[in-house]
């Protein structure tokens, strides 16, 4: 959390919350108090995964990169915290994480198989359901970005392609809508 300091006359105070900081805060209580998923929770959930993945004969390859395990859970602790309770605490660019993996549809399809028995194995059924919403939505949105449907064989290189073109036709297009729209008003004036 940011700090910021105001001068008030001769005497510094600290700054008001800002409405976003309340809205979160409030948000993750609600959360908390609706599905018992709390920071302990969510770092239990994260380490106990990660043990089974790790030598996973599909997801197990992919975190073989992985040289700091403390380091990584951590990071991702606090990725899950931000999904779970709006904590705020990560800073990241998980598309950007993923661009270079080699991963497939099946690699989404494993992940979300074993964070989902992860979460029903050592969490109570609203929490357990909580956090497979959020994996699911999180590998529909990553595998949408890496443009991997139910065959898995798109790159995540040939997506950014795609949408670099698709954004450039669209450009275009607004470029000769407004070229053909000059106003009727200021056509008829001229």
């Amino acid at each position: 959390m940011k700090i910021v300091i105001r001068r008030s006359e001769d005497r510094m105070t600290p700054a008001p919350p800002s409405e976003r900081f309340i809205r979160r805060a409030r948000y993750g209580a609600a959360v908390a108090d609706e599905t018992g998923i709390d920071e302990a929770m969510i770092a239990l959930q994260v380490r106990r995964f990660y043990e089974a993945a790790r030598f996973d004969p599909v997801l197990g390859p992919i975190f073989a990169r992985v040289t700091d395990w403390e380091s990584h859970l951590a990071r991702i602790t606090d990725f899950w915290s931000s999904v779970a309770l709006m904590s705020g605490r990560y800073h990241g660019n998980p598309l950007e994480r993923h661009r270079l993996l080699p991963i497939a549809g099946k690699h989404f399809a494993r992940w979300l198989a074993l964070w989902r028995a992860t979460a029903v194995e050592i969490c109570p059924a609203p929490a357990a359901a909580r956090f497979t919403l959020l994996a699911e939505r999180i590998a529909a949105s990553l595998s949408r970005a890496a443009g991997v449907g139910p065959s898995g064989t798109k790159s995540f290189r040939a997506d950014r392609d795609q949408t670099e073109a698709v954004d450039r036709v669209k450009m275009l297009a607004k470029q000769i809508h407004r070229a053909d729209c000059v106003s009727p008003c200021k056509r008829n004036s001229l």
